[in-house]
């Protein structure tokens, strides 16, 4: 793998890492249906301050209901193997 190929990945990984709408270090990350990460309490008041919720990355519907917890959905990946 090239310096630049591997200079990419390194930026994607440290994108994955934060959270998109406070900025910093995902803290207990949580997966939306439409597979955006963000921390637990960021999206939770997100969705708190909305009537209609939709992703702020995509601006697809997400319902609370369907959001998950990182540890949830790879216990659930594991499972399905």
């Amino acid at each position: 793998m090239a310096l630049h190929e591997l200079q990419q990945c390194l930026t994607l990984l440290k994108q994955a890492l934060h959270c998109p709408i406070c900025l910093d270090d995902l803290k207990s990350p949580v997966i939306t249906p439409c597979a955006h990460i963000f921390c637990n309490f960021c999206i939770t008041h997100y969705t708190s301050t909305k009537r209609s919720v939709k992703c702020p990355l995509c601006n697809k519907s997400i319902t609370k209901r369907l959001v998950v917890t990182f540890k949830t959905c790879c216990k659930i990946s594991l499972f399905s193997r």
